[in-house]
């Protein structure tokens, strides 16, 4: 089921629920006041038994609508692990564009940058590969680039991609040292990849910058730096 099915299902459950405790609850205070007006005496015979099966439905149908709930509840976890996903993160399986425009406000100043790395990849034979086998096979490509690329340096800091074909890793404390780790992970996976999709290997483009020598005051002055060193 859908997410559109799964709400609209809910939704139609709900409104079943309210309203069999509005027509419970109409009938129960309905035999109530007519008992009490045409008789002014205590509840007692056929009318007892009515009013003790009415309240013994309310009881049934409150303990049932609660576990259904509960339920539903656990489901709408699902869903919003899910929806918080397809907001973050990108089809390849990184983070995506929005959320490296939140991880970019978070260096507002220059102390937050201080000891900020930035790497910026490309595949620089996409636009081959795209041509050659057709962009379904370009696509497929990329989502093993980001696994390469996420395995390689998730550990040291943020993996994302910033839309196309540009990929970038941001680090904090981050020195030539941690980028010649990632480096180095990286190309020993990039070539047993590339080993085994000998007609499609991935070849890339990759710079990074480090803004304890570039000391730039915003991100967006380190993602430039970073820029022309890939160009």
């Amino acid at each position: 089921m859908n997410d559109h099915a799964f709400i609209s299902s809910f939704r139609k459950k709900k409104i079943l629920q309210l309203s069999l405790f509005i027509i419970l609850e109409f009938f129960f205070l309905l035999f109530l006041v007519l008992y009490l007006i045409s008789s002014g005496e205590a509840l007692r015979g056929p009318m007892r038994i009515i009013m003790s099966c009415i309240l013994s439905g309310f009881f049934i149908l409150s303990i049932v609508f609660l576990l259904y709930d509960l339920k539903q509840l656990k489901k709408f976890s699902g869903f919003s692990k899910q929806w918080e996903q397809m907001a973050y993160i990108d089809k390849s399986g990184i983070h995506n564009r929005y959320s490296l425009d939140l991880l970019f406000q978070s260096y507002s100043t220059p102390e937050s940058l201080e000891n900020v790395g930035c790497c910026l990849f490309t595949i620089k034979n996409l636009e081959e590969i795209n041509k050659k086998a057709g962009r379904e096979a370009g696509d497929e490509v990329i989502k093993d680039f980001c696994n390469i690329l996420d395995e390689s340096g998730a550990k040291y800091g943020f993996v994302g991609r910033n839309g196309g074909n540009e990929f970038i890793i941001v680090l904090e404390n981050c020195t030539k040292a941690t980028m010649s780790l990632i480096y180095a992970a990286m190309d020993k996976r990039l070539h047993f990849y590339n080993e085994r999709h000998p007609q499609l290997p991935i070849k890339i483009n990759r710079a990074f910058t480090l803004n304890a020598k570039e000391n730039c005051s915003s991100f967006f002055g380190l993602l430039t730096a970073t820029y022309s060193k890939l160009q």
